[in-house]
């Protein structure tokens, strides 16, 4: 097998542990987000659906032998409304970050909350982080989060950014972060790499393996991005 064959067998395996790997946060999970267009009455209707990201299964073995891994398509959430509140943002605000939803350029995180209405047992969405894409890139590859590390090195392969899956709370340590993929402008990458030197970067993204001064390390290729919202590109 080759290096970069197994370098890549690894980066996914570790990101398919699944159930086994998943802790529960407070602050909630991470979905993709769509509109809830089918017509039948409120509220067993409207709203929004929700797909948890990251869900894979994987035998070791069936890894390790092919390389394959098998995603798990999880059956969307229904929640009839967003509680915004702890993230204090604006009525326009809310506006424009769904008006993103509906053009299939969100991203959320937050914890669901069943409640009650008459006979209706329905689910609300205590939204804890919104992020969106700035174009149609296709997501392929896990989601993460990737920052900074803060690492120097004199010398190549160098640990310089760390890697989470979301969901998971698997980290892996990566040395070179490709965004050409995710096809941004000037000013998108400029704000891209700030975010990667502060709290990280959300994105979806490939594994590579990267050749270095003294051997070969572990890249990631950036295929979808989701900047902070409201962020710098919204003008905060």
């Amino acid at each position: 097998m080759s290096i970069k064959r197994f370098l890549s067998v690894i980066f996914l395996l570790c990101c398919s542990c699944g159930a086994a790997a998943q802790t529960t946060d407070p602050a909630g999970d991470f979905y993709t987000i769509q509109p809830d267009y089918r017509l039948c009455p409120a509220p067993t209707c409207g709203g929004w659906w929700l797909t948890k990201v990251n869900q894979y299964t994987v035998t070791a073995s069936d890894a390790l032998l092919s390389g394959s891994i098998t995603p798990i398509v999880p059956s969307p959430i229904h929640v009839t409304k967003i509680d915004y509140t702890a993230l204090r943002l604006t009525p326009s605000q809310i506006l424009t970050f769904e008006n993103n939803i509906r053009a299939g350029r969100a991203f959320i995180r937050g914890v669901i909350s069943p409640y009650t209405v008459q006979t209706y047992r329905l689910n609300l969405l205590k939204a804890t982080g919104t992020w969106r894409s700035v174009n149609d890139t296709v997501a392929s590859g896990p989601y993460m989060n990737v920052r900074s590390t803060g690492i120097v090195c004199i010398t190549t392969p160098c640990p310089y950014y760390e890697a989470q899956l979301l969901n998971i709370g698997y980290r892996t340590l990566v040395h070179e972060l490709n965004l050409k993929r995710a096809e941004l402008t000037d000013r998108q990458l400029q704000v891209a790499w700030n975010e990667v030197a502060g709290k990280g970067l959300v994105m979806t993204g490939l594994s590579y393996s990267s050749q270095g001064q003294t051997g070969t390390g572990l890249g990631v290729a950036a295929t979808r991005v989701f900047f902070s919202y409201p962020g710098p590109l919204d003008g905060y």
